[in-house]
């Protein structure tokens, strides 16, 4: 027999396992409605393992690093009738390892298989409730490592019904595709994955109802939930009002190749705190429904002509909804609510409506809106500015229609950039607008949050323009707090200052540039022939102190131009 455990970098899960000289043998390792304790021993049998063959009330118990292997498949609650019956595994090491398929609950109901404290269960495809009379079956994985293993699929109510699987406190389960009601009679089921770092893996894809209806996925506590290919909510058509919750966990879609998909066909995708991350969310059918009310929403493109508004937050949650890049079609719109937030960068098909935050980019990025916005009065619109370039260094929103301002205009300075008053920004371009921002109105000022610095505000027919910047000097020194900062000079002191303090010339005809300086700064030198030609920045120069917090850097020609027959020259200090 050869055991191999492998984890891939998508952390799909499975465990690779080898049995030879497998026969059509039944072994009954446990006799019906009898106990049985497995201790630190190994068993090894040829054919199928069964718990519960007819009785009920059997029970299975493997610890402290007993090993049982089979070349066949594992019952647990083979025939109808067979009920209650139950196999417990605990510590790490211990472990269950078949070469066929793994049944809780063949015929049986309410078999219960617990894998616990590290242990570990492999097998080739596995089921909690098979045949139809298979109902009120349990797996739970719980505990830090504790893992089953299911080299094909996994199938969580195959025909029964109000079958369950828990995966909690650091279980893990992986498999193939994973099933949440498979056939039309597999109704009511439920997977739970809930605590922190308890992960369910569906390498090749999850239905949450594939063609039974009412089934549900619970994702909490930290529990997460994977697929590098695809999750669907009510596959078939014959599926329905299957619900798939997030409060407080994660569910992931996603791959390298950005084509993970979340599709919403048949039932409600609740999400009320926690993560979705997804490469692409549709909602094509009138029976999909999004409720979106609180958590982190995050996607590459998204696709929602279910005849319904996709509202982001339900008034009172946080809620973020993150676009990632790609394209966003909203056939019936998208309202922002209030406390929640519309960013990240991408293409938006639909009209806007905001009572919320948005806050285009990543530090910085762009937005464009194939359509209207409406900002309501509660609404704040955010941007920040780090450099001249827009979209690469400030954000910037395109609206391709009409533009309803109202609400709060936020600014944030960033990447330690100090605009010039020369430097413009125009942060929203329009075909036509009407009204203004409340703390921003036509031809007024609009402070950055930390009330530093502020900028002239221009509405014109089709742009909103940022402009005459304008800096609080608290110490009257004639240079900003925000500049002082950034030069580690103290803003409330006037005799404390990024300054030239001498430009002296000795014997042989160099210029000794002293300045004022602080230890944890870089500083530049820029230097030009006239105050009408262009500054250069030298490049590389040598600094010398001189005297705490005064620097010296002298100017012999070699990194500017050659100083013979000069009779001045002129000299200015940055930040690097």
């Amino acid at each position: 027999m050869e055991t191999r455990l492998f984890l891939s970098s998508s952390r799909t899960l499975v465990l690779a396992l080898a049995l030879l000289s497998a026969r059509s043998l039944c072994a009954q390792v446990v006799s019906d409605g009898a106990i049985n304790t497995l201790d630190n021993v190994t068993n090894t049998f040829a054919g199928d393992v069964t718990v519960g063959t007819n009785g009920s009330f059997t029970l299975l118990i493997l610890t402290n690093n007993a090993l049982l292997t089979n070349s066949g498949h594992g019952y647990l609650g083979r025939n109808a009738g067979a009920n209650s019956n139950r196999v417990w595994l605990t510590g790490a090491n211990t472990r269950w390892l078949m070469g066929g398929d793994l049944y809780v609950g063949n015929s049986g109901a309410f078999n219960r298989l617990v894998i616990s404290n590290g242990a570990l269960v492999g097998n080739s495809n596995g089921y909690v409730g098979y045949d139809l009379s298979s109902s009120n079956n349990e797996a739970l994985v719980t505990g830090t490592n504790s893992f089953w293993s299911n080299r094909g699929n996994l199938s969580v109510g195959d025909s029964g019904s109000g079958n369950r699987l828990v995966i909690s406190n650091g279980g893990l389960v992986g498999n193939g595709y994973g099933y949440l009601g498979y056939n039309s009679s597999s109704s009511n089921n439920v997977v739970l994955v809930t605590g922190a770092g308890s992960f369910w893996s569906n390498g090749a894809g999850l239905h949450v109802g594939s063609y039974g209806s009412g089934n549900r996925l619970v994702i909490s506590n930290g529990g997460t939930v994977s697929s590098s290919t695809a999750v669907y909510l009510g596959f078939d058509s014959s599926s329905s009002n299957n619900l798939l919750t997030v409060g407080g966990g994660s569910l992931i879609v996603t791959n390298p190749a950005g084509s993970g998909v979340l599709d919403i066909r048949r039932g409600t995708n609740v999400l009320n705190a926690g993560l979705i991350d997804v490469d692409r969310l549709l909602l094509t059918n009138a029976r999909s429904i999004f409720e979106f009310n609180g958590g982190t929403l995050r996607t590459k493109g998204t696709t929602n002509n279910n005849g319904r508004l996709f509202t982001a937050g339900n008034g009172t949650s946080a809620a973020t909804f993150q676009l990632l890049g790609g394209t966003h079609t909203f056939a019936n719109n998208l309202l922002i609510a209030s406390n929640a937030t519309l960013s990240g960068n991408g293409t938006i098909f639909g009209n806007v409506t905001n009572f919320g935050t948005i806050s285009a980019g990543a530090s910085a990025g762009s937005l464009r809106i194939n359509g209207s916005l409406s900002l309501a009065a509660s609404a704040g619109m955010v941007f920040e500015i780090g450099g001249l370039i827009p979209t690469n260094q400030y954000d910037q929103i395109i609206v391709t229609n009409f533009v309803q301002f109202a609400g709060t205009l936020s600014l944030t300075l960033i990447n330690n950039f100090l605009p010039d008053d020369s430097d413009t920004f125009t942060l929203l371009k329009f075909a036509s607008s009407s009204g203004y921002f409340t703390n921003a109105p036509f031809a007024g000022r609009v402070s950055t949050t930390n009330g530093l610095a502020s900028f002239a505000v221009t509405y014109t027919a089709t742009n909103l323009v940022l402009g005459d910047v304008q800096y609080v000097d608290s110490d009257g020194d004639g240079q900003g707090d925000l500049e002082e900062q950034a030069a580690g000079t103290d803003p409330n002191n006037s005799r404390e200052f990024l300054t030239i303090t001498s430009i002296t010339r000795d014997v042989l005809g160099r210029y000794a540039v002293q300045f004022q300086s602080m230890s944890n700064k870089l500083y530049r030198v820029d230097w030009s022939a006239n105050l009408n030609s262009a500054w250069s920045t030298v490049l590389g120069p040598s600094f010398t102190a001189p005297a705490t917090n005064l620097t010296q850097w002298i100017d012999d020609g070699t990194l500017t131009a050659p100083l013979t027959n000069v009779t001045a020259r002129f000299y200015r200090i940055g930040l690097q």
